[in-house]
């Protein structure tokens, strides 16, 4: 019972703070489930939220599923999930109206300038701590085809779904050299 509570607090805690979508609440859940209540090494979280990214639909739900189904079997999952998506229904429907009140705002869009570097810096840290654990000798490779990715996408205008498939023939050529 106390994993479940503790499921409940990690989830909302990450939640409720995280401002700007699933992206920018990786960092808090990561926090929470590697070093706050130790369900996850770095590595299991990075494998986590591979599985998570490779699969559609929001991030921050499919990793409070699946940590939360780690943690505490189906309602731990359950859990996990009214956790994530409850602050933000909270937040919309209290604070829709007046968001649409004053959004044009330029108090309101300061705001959104400002707050844009922080997620960076955070997601920048999630890669920084999931990369110390994980980094053996094929991760330069890795790295640099993320870079190239990178370049294609915001510098070469490549569409990201040639870049995807590209990267999964990458991937099963070379995966008998990597596993």
């Amino acid at each position: 019972m106390e994993n479940l509570w503790n499921l409940f607090v990690a989830f909302f805690r990450s939640n409720i703070v995280g401002f700007g979508g699933g992206p920018a609440s990786i960092p808090l859940i990561r926090k929470e489930v590697v070093d706050v209540f130790e369900w996850m090494t770095n590595e299991e979280f990075a494998n986590a939220l591979a599985i998570g990214n490779s699969l559609p639909g929001p991030i921050a739900t499919k990793l409070a599923a699946y940590i939360g189904y780690q943690v505490g079997g189906v309602s731990g999952a359950i859990i996990s999930i009214v956790a994530t998506v409850g602050p933000t229904a909270i937040a919309m429907i209290l604070l829709f109206s007046f968001l649409m009140k004053y959004k044009d705002t330029a108090a309101i869009k300061g705001l959104m300038k400002a707050i844009q570097p922080v997620i960076v810096i955070l997601l920048l840290q999630v890669v920084y701590e999931m990369s110390k654990s994980t980094y053996n000798h094929y991760t330069m490779g890795l790295g640099l085809i993320t870079v190239g990715a990178f370049i294609g996408v915001f510098f070469l205008g490549i569409h990201p779904v040639f870049l995807i498939i590209l990267s999964m023939l990458t991937g099963i050529v070379f995966s008998k050299f990597i596993l």
